[in-house]
Order: C-alpha cells, then sequence, then structure tokens
C-alpha cells in the first residue's frame, strides 16, 4: 500500500526501509492499476522487485517468484446485521476484484 505522497507503507514498506537502513539501498514506488499492467511493467525491465503478488502458475512464465516471506489468510466479508452461518457451501456468489489471480485474468 502507498500513502498520499506514494511512499511504500505497511509490512513491506517496513522491511524495504530496514533493508535501505543497513544496506544503503534506495527503493522507488511506482503504482500501477492493474495486474496486467504490473507484469507488463516487470517485462520491460523496468521494475525489479514486487511487493506483494499472489503466485499464479500463467505468471511463471514471464516473472520468478520466491518463497513468501510472509502469508496471510484469505477472509470472507459479510453484512454486519447478517446473523446467519458464513461458511461458503456451493452455488453461492462470491465477490472477486477484476484483477484478483483467482479470476484466472492477470
Amino acid at each position: 500500500m502507498v500513502d498520499s505522497n506514494q511512499e511504500t507503507r505497511g509490512v513491506v514498506g517496513d522491511i524495504l526501509n530496514l533493508i535501505g537502513l543497513q544496506t544503503g539501498m534506495q527503493f522507488e514506488t511506482i503504482v500501477v492499476k492493474s495486474n496486467e499492467e504490473m507484469v507488463s511493467e516487470m517485462k520491460k525491465n523496468n521494475w525489479h522487485i514486487v511487493q506483494a503478488a499472489t503466485y499464479d502458475l500463467s505468471r511463471e512464465n514471464a516473472l520468478s517468484f520466491t518463497h513468501p516471506f510472509i502469508t496471510t489468510q484469505f477472509v470472507t466479508v459479510v453484512r454486519k446485521e447478517n446473523t446467519q452461518e458464513t461458511t461458503l457451501r456451493a452455488g453461492m456468489n462470491v465477490a472477486i476484484g477484476a484483477d484478483h489471480a483467482f479470476t484466472g485474468k492477470a
């Protein structure tokens, strides 16, 4: 995530800041609007590191993935007034961002 000054924040921002303090390396944050734009920029060698990317077999041909240094669980978000069980079952509708790796479009 980036702040209003386009500075990387959050866990990855903290890690990159620590690396910078220990090595003198400086990192430039570049923001894109989609996974397709991210892959396009990587293929042109305009970037060297992506701070957060979901592994997808189709991306493996163009990008090299390290072992994850942090993993997070996916969560279910429901309406606050929903008092029913929130277990995902066959036939339920699930919203996924257009460029998420699970859509197969990225």
